[in-house]
């Protein structure tokens, strides 16, 4: 079990870049930038509309309950844009 953000996550892991290397800024384009900033206040319609049931681990790409999405549906997503 973690500890992430003050909460106890099972099956998960937070923590460090493997090396200090690794961590360093990543330059994003301004279109990405306000894209994320509508993304963050829908988001926090759902955070509100989910009450209790949310789990706020402070991630920006969620499952509906505040999760990290499941890896095969990720690659599942992934495979049929590709197609």
């Amino acid at each position: 079990m973690t500890v992430h953000m003050g909460r106890e996550i099972t099956g998960l892991r937070f923590g460090p870049t493997k090396a200090h290397r690794s961590r360093r800024p990543v330059a994003i384009p301004t279109d990405l930038i306000s894209r994320l900033r509508r993304w963050k206040a829908v988001q926090s319609g759902i955070r509100l509309r989910r009450g209790e049931a949310w789990t706020d681990l402070d991630l920006v790409l969620t499952d509906a309950v505040g999760r990290p999405h499941a890896i095969q549906a990720v690659e599942d997503a992934f495979a049929a844009v590709l197609q």
